[in-house]
């Protein structure tokens, strides 16, 4: 914890304080004036007296310039701060002035009349030395704004007294002027001539920001808000501390005023050189700061802001005024949930909230620091530079020969990818100049948990080093693989890291490398050799890196100054904790934390984006054995989420797309998916609660100290990721419910609940194959991959592919053509499936739900055929060594998880559009085969879904020589017929007769899917004729399971694949529904599908229609047992509530879920009204921290693509009940 008091409280009383008022003062003193010092000193005394009587809401600043510093220095023992800078940038003029002077005064005040007093005080003190005073006095116009009330200033600066301190008052790197600052001085006048002649996007342009004060999101260098800012050795805007105030009234028209006068207040000169030199640009009049040739300076100066002591006043400990722009101020009045980080901070940091339990110091300037980060993306556009080819690489950087070099070069893939991490952990990723540009290697001092994450999410794709041969990369390419090809997406085993430690894993492996054949007779055995030898080279990376860290502290370390007490130990620790961890197993808490960061970085930096999994089960052994308290405990698991949480991007224009044709093969192949909808999705999960990992009968409780950390941090820190999940079960502590209801109404969209026994039960008597069966101790020990699908944590591989629902209905109605590609090119659309029946050939309904589950039946035999046969493509181009050694059964038995070496394979059919496919399967039944509601033919019905219901009159449906008009009367009757189908019954509104239904498509949907694998007995007999899977062909599915388990199996270890049917869209609603055609429950052509299994959005097409419904009685539609237990890779329903949504309710609703009584198998639940999301759209940064819920992360609002926050906004709002 920290125990430094920050450095604001040894400051003059104020500093940061910026009330509506304000005089700026400079002193010109006598020459020859003596005891100026003492004189200014006791200026200092008499203002800070009569601005307590204000209760300091009148200060007064004192500052001196550097040369009067520096003379007073020579004739005492003072000292000259480190911070003092050259001050010659001002002399050449324009764009900035130096006009001099020796003592400044910025008086301040909510009161104009208090300014004017306490201007008149020091001026009757100092009249005796005073030559001339320059004095301009600041107002505050048209609520802030400038340039004619067009534009607000002074939006961006911190506002907390931790932040304060740490980007602009000076700490303990230099002690003898602890609480001092520096300032900088312009009075900019304005041109109204030049403005004058500029439209409006010209100024706003200009400066960068709207009338609204959102930034002008566009690629402009030269504005205002992109030249000011400069990054410092961390990768975050330095900031100046500005209070800038215009002046006067300009001669050209009331309302204008005459110019504005900059103070801005900083930790050092030198920042202020920096933040000028970067607005000034190559200067000659052609700045880079446009706004320096509308608005030169006319004067200004450097200034030294003594600390309290040097001036001998009061230390500003107890009132720390730090003002925050009235624009930020603005959260929910459900007392959890922020809308923005200015004013999070600010809240936090006046203590004007408390989180219970409170942030310390550290976590609060760390927390600061992530949102410069987050913030700078709207400025600055972020890439991660390509890494050099393997083979180019050890040309350019290692010693070795050429002969060398190719003998790698010609080595097995596995040898060269193992080289590849290890080149790329201790090198490739950490010089200097790449580092920097990918912000991949830093450290700051305050950082207890260290280590950098990539700024590539699953929708930018990886960056790694590539190894592949030229003569293999079209092979690779037939396979739609390559380098980038490693899906991640598992659960690595953090226990067998940290019960061993990486240097006990290198020898293990080793041993095992040494014991096999020296001279290998066969494939397998040379496989197996260079399997061990490519985890080898893995795990000496991922040593190696952790010493690099150890360097980098000690090396920052011996920068600072001596003074830095508490910065030098941090460091110190951090470069021992860091090299013990290189090679020896943790012992303590923090260690433990930091090993676990450790790996999750590497493997993310190597292109593994993988999920942390049960952190609270396997650090709570550590913490019960520590000598720490809770606090301390939690401020590490704070810090442990702030670094999780680095990498966000605000800005989607700032997009770096990485994605190749190979990136991440989830199904042994890799294809396009809609990855503009995985902006900031960092596959970075963590799952707690639940039962323990046990055989016991009765399943026990793994709730713990650090489940309740994880649930606190998810509440108490604004951030997106990690992404928290909760298992939950029929014994749940109420404690960890009530925490879990807390964590939801601060707006995160954490955590996602999941039900244990739902599951479990699922797992083990739906998804366990006679030839293996899972022990309890796995079946409990699931863990959400990176999105939600449950996986048995360090013992699986996973793969999936979608199987949509929708799409075998749209074949299902047009003999097995996907419509979406109607028109004169394809006709009636894209022949994807079998040509079954003419619509106008099918008697009955349930004559269509047989063809509907034939369609399906075919669906579900191509990705059996893809998957199958696909499976061990990716150990020939794109092998895992790290993330194997990290998994059961690999070292083992001697192979890759890509080459069947993991204990369990997992493959899973993911089922999209269900909600909008079992509505529409309802409106067909009621809208043309129910004799007393039926409206239309199935014909009709087919060519009014062609015409996308009469929006889109198109060829060949209707000919364009029938005329206009009779075009238009069959657009109006289609229309008709829409609005009919909109309002039929919804699935997800707790209407039995409609949920009865679809429960039984989905109990059909899924015997198809598990008696296509699993062929059951010739006994079994179903209702529609398609589900007699027996009495079909799929002879061929059993040929490949026998091969593969023949491949890659053994007596010991036997290979079989457990299927885990599930529901998802995850974040692809937008993307997805663009394959689809108008459906029959009133959807439009190409718009989006409900996410995962939840209920239909309102259509996009018209106003926002939130569909009000009680959250009790709605979730009672999927309470079901084909869905809670037949969806064993989960079926998720999204579900949204207002903000005021009662706390005591929303713990009934988890309790209800935890019991079974309501909801799927995993709901998740986004807090936020519709007016906020209004609100968001129009002002984005005011907004910044509204996070909504996307597949399986909480994604930004304000980050998102129109039309994905189009359909958030239109998801059902679940209202609790009146009872």
């Amino acid at each position: 914890m920290s125990n430094e008091k920050y450095a604001l409280q040894f400051s003059q009383i104020g500093v940061p304080y910026s009330p509506d008022h304000s005089i700026f003062a400079t002193y010109y003193l006598k020459e020859g004036a003596t005891d100026t010092y003492k004189r200014l000193k006791k200026a200092a005394q008499i203002t800070q007296k009569a601005c307590g009587k204000t209760d300091y809401k009148s200060v007064v600043i004192c500052g001196v310039s550097f040369g009067q510093w520096v003379q007073w220095c020579k004739n005492s023992d003072l000292t000259i701060p480190k911070g003092f800078s050259d001050t010659s940038i001002l002399d050449v003029s324009p764009p900035y002035k130096n006009t001099g002077g020796n003592f400044l005064f910025h008086i301040k005040s909510d009161r104009f009349i208090e300014c004017q007093k306490l201007f008149d005080l020091i001026k009757a003190e100092l009249l005796d030395i005073t030559d001339r005073i320059d004095h301009t006095i600041g107002e505050r116009l048209h609520d802030g704004r400038v340039y004619g009330g067009r534009l607000l200033h002074g939006v961006i600066r911190s506002v907390d007294p931790i932040n304060v301190s740490a980007r602009a008052i000076v700490g303990d790197e230099d002690i003898d002027h602890k609480g001092s600052c520096y300032a900088i001085t312009q009075k900019f006048v304005h041109n109204w001539s030049k403005l004058d002649n500029m439209t409006e996007d010209e100024i706003e342009n200009m400066i960068g920001r709207d009338k609204k004060c959102n930034i002008i999101l566009n690629n402009d260098k030269g504005s205002h808000i992109k030249s000011v800012r400069v990054l410092n050795d961390d990768r975050y805007n330095i900031r100046l501390m500005g209070q800038a105030q215009p002046f006067g009234i300009s001669q050209t028209g009331k309302g204008r005023e005459k110019g504005v006068y900059v103070l801005a207040y900083a930790k050092s000169g030198q920042n202020i050189n920096a933040a000028l030199d970067g607005m000034r640009g190559k200067g000659h009049n052609q700045f880079k700061d446009r706004h320096l040739l509308i608005s030169p300076s006319v004067g200004g100066n450097f200034w030294y802001i003594p600390s309290a002591e040097e001036l001998k006043v009061k230390k500003d400990t107890e009132t720390q005024h730090v003002t925050m722009n009235k624009f930020f101020a603005e959260r929910s009045k459900n007392g959890y949930m922020f809308y923005n980080s200015k004013d999070y901070l600010y809240q936090i940091g006046m203590g004007k909230y408390d989180p219970k339990p409170g942030l310390s110091d550290r976590v609060i300037e760390l927390l600061g620091i992530n949102f410069s980060r987050w913030n700078e993306t709207w400025y600055t556009y972020r890439t991660t530079p390509p890494l050099p080819h393997l083979e180019d690489y050890l040309r350019d950087k290692t010693d070795m020969s050429e002969k060398e070099i190719q003998k790698i070069m010609n080595s097995s893939v596995a040898i060269r990818k193992g080289l590849a991490i290890k080149y790329s952990l201790t090198g490739a990723l950490i010089e200097p100049e790449y580092a920097e540009k990918a912000d991949l290697f830093r450290l700051n001092s305050k950082e207890i948990i260290v280590g950098v994450m990539p700024a590539l999410s699953l929708g930018t794709g990886t960056v790694v080093m590539r190894y592949l041969r030229q003569d293999e990369k079209i092979p690779a390419f037939l396979k739609n693989l390559n380098e980038f090809s490693a899906m991640g997406h598992n659960l690595p085993n953090h226990k067998t890291v940290l019960d061993n430690g990486i240097g006990k894993l290198i020898k293990d492996v080793e041993n095992k490398l040494a014991k096999c054949p020296k001279s290998p007779n066969t494939r397998e055995e040379k496989d197996t050799i260079d399997f061990y030898q490519s985890v080898i080279y893995s795990l000496e990376g991922v040593r190696d890196y952790s010493l690099k860290y150890a360097e980098l502290a000690l090396r920052i370390k011996n920068q600072l100054a001596e003074s830095q007490v508490e910065e030098r130990a941090n460091l110190q620790s951090v470069h021992d904790r860091m090299k013990k961890l290189a090679t020896e197993k943790p012992d303590t808490f923090i260690e433990a934390a930091q090993l676990v960061f450790t790996i999750h970085s590497t493997l993310h930096l190597i292109g593994e984006p993988v999920s942390i999994g049960r952190l609270d089960q396997y650090l709570n052994p550590f913490f019960e054995k520590d000598n720490i308290s809770e606090q301390e405990a939690q401020e590490i698991i704070d810090c442990f989420w702030i670094k999780i949480s680095e990498k966000v991007l605000y800005n989607r224009s700032h997009f770096d797309d990485h994605l190749t044709y190979g990136t991440g093969a989830v199904c042994y192949s890799a294809g396009n998916f809609p990855q503009g909808s995985a902006i900031n999705q960092w596959v970075m999960q963590v799952t707690v609660g639940g039962y323990k990992a046990n055989d016991a009968k009765d399943p026990e409780d793994a709730c713990n100290d650090v489940t309740m950390m994880c649930l606190r941090s998810s509440r108490r820190l604004p951030l997106n990721a990690p992404c928290l999940s909760l298992r939950v079960h029929d014994a749940m502590p109420s404690k960890i419910i009530k925490e879990a209801a807390k964590c939801i109404l601060s707006g995160g969209a954490h955590p996602i609940l999941i039900n244990d026994d739902a599951l479990c039960e699922g797992f083990e008597k739906f998804n366990t194959p006679k030839e293996t069966k899972v022990p309890l101790r796995s079946l409990r020990n699931f863990a959400c991959d990176g999105c939600y699908e449950p996986l048995f944590e360090g013992q699986s591989e996973f793969a999936f592919s979608y199987v949509p629902a929708l799409d075998a209905l749209e074949k299902a109605l047009n003999q097995g053509t996907m419509y979406m590609a109607a028109g004169p090119i394809h006709i009636t659309g894209m022949k994807l499936s079998f040509q079954s029946k003419h619509c106008s050939e099918i008697e009955s309904f349930d004559e269509l739900l047989n063809i509907f589950y034939q369609h399906y039946y075919y669906a579900i035999c191509s990705f059996y055929n893809m998957m199958l046969n696909g499976y061990g493509s990716l150990w020939e181009v794109c092998p895992s060594p790290y993330l194997s050694v990290l998994l059961d059964g690999c070292i083992e038995s001697g192979r890759d998880l890509s080459n069947g070496g993991a204990l369990y394979h997992l493959m899973s059919p993911m089922i999209q559009g269900l909600s909008n496919t079992i509505n529409s399967l309802w409106a067909i039944k009621h809208m043309v085969f129910e004799s007393k509601q039926a409206i239309s033919t199935l014909p009709e019905l087919l060519e009014c879904l062609f015409c996308d219901w009469g929006y889109e009159m198109i060829e060949p449906f209707q000919d364009i020589y029938a005329g206009k008009d009779r075009a238009d009367e069959r657009a109006v009757r289609f229309k008709d017929m829409r609005e009919h189908a909109l309002g039929l019954p919804q699935f997800g509104f707790g209407h039995k007769e409609i949920d009865k239904f679809g429960a039984e498509i989905i109990k059909n949907l899924q015997t198809i899917v598990m008696d296509t694998f699993y062929p059951p007995g010739p006994d079994k007999e179903y209702q529609y004729p398609m589900l007699n899977m027996h009495k079909l062909q799929v002879k061929e599915f059993q040929e490949l399971r026998k091969k593969l388990a023949d491949t890659y199996g053994t007596p010991k270890k036997p290979f079989h694949i457990l299927m885990l049917p599930g529901v998802g869209t995850f974040e692809e609603v937008v993307g997805l529904g663009l394959n689809n055609g108008a459906s029959a429950d009133g959807r439009r052509k190409g718009m989006p599908l409900e996410s995962d299994f939840s209920a239909t959005p309102s259509q996009q097409d018209l106003p926002v229609d939130h569909q009000y419904r009680d959250i009790f009685k709605a979730l009672k539609s999927w309470t079901q047992y084909a869905i809670t237990r037949g969806f064993t890779n989960a079926a998720p329903v999204d579900v949204n509530i207002r903000e005021d949504f009662p706390e005591k309710d929303l713990v009934k609703v988890i309790e209800k879920f935890a019991k079974g009584k309501i909801g799927s198998n995993l709901i998740t639940i986004t807090c936020a009204d519709p007016e906020t999301f209004d609100e968001a759209l129009q002002y984005p940064e005011k907004y910044d921290l509204i996070r909504v819920r996307m597949g399986g992360w909480s994604e930004f609002f304000v980050a998102m693509f129109p039309d994905i926050q189009q359909q958030h906004r239109r998801r059902p709002l679940f209202l609790p009940n009146k009872e």
